[in-house]
């Protein structure tokens, strides 16, 4: 998926009380096989599209009282993380790293069906394979041009060059904020 040619990315929870919106591609979709994905997921991998916060948007049923539900979780590396979860049926949706509030990891299988599959046809990585299960084979993902590495990557020689100038724009209207 290019991601200049862009048409908006929904999602929602399994009760539909909790949407969101992303008005850019991701920057790009992690395919996570640590084990600490493994067991948050509760499967084989966890599947997070990285987006600035400042392109993502949700939307609570103004029927339901209770606000969006931020619960605050361990990390391997001690930073923490915040998942939202829907009020209603605690699906999570989306979530932070450490406090870098600005930018948002979608969880990837809470998007709309047909916008999941753009995602899915986009920039996107296989990371942490070294611990992946023996019988998944990203041979086919390999030959597509498909990142997939044991460990973490070197970003700059993997994100798509308009990715990473939208993370420098967004890197330096957070250093703003704070001057």
């Amino acid at each position: 998926m290019s991601l200049s040619a862009f048409i908006p990315l929904t999602g929602r929870c399994s009760c539909a009380a909790l949407s969101y919106t992303l008005t850019a591609s991701p920057l790009i979709t992690h395919i996570c096989y640590c084990t600490w994905c493994q067991r948050e997921s509760g499967s084989i991998c966890a599947v997070n599209s990285i987006i600035e916060s400042s392109n993502f948007s949700y939307r609570l049923d103004p029927t339901v009282s209770q606000p969006v539900a931020l619960i605050p979780g361990p990390t391997p590396s001690g930073n923490g993380q915040t998942v939202a979860r829907c009020p209603v049926c605690f699906d999570g949706l989306w979530k932070y790293y450490g406090d870098a509030r600005f930018v948002t990891y979608v969880k990837a299988g809470t998007l709309d069906e047909e916008c999941f599959k753009r995602v899915a046809g986009g920039e996107r990585v296989h990371i942490y394979t070294s611990t992946k299960p023996e019988w998944v084979d990203l041979g086919r993902e390999k030959e597509n041009g498909v990142g997939v590495f044991e460990e973490y990557y070197v970003r700059e020689t993997v994100w798509v060059q308009e990715a990473l100038e939208r993370r420098e724009k967004m890197l330096k209207a957070v250093e703003g904020v704070g001057s």
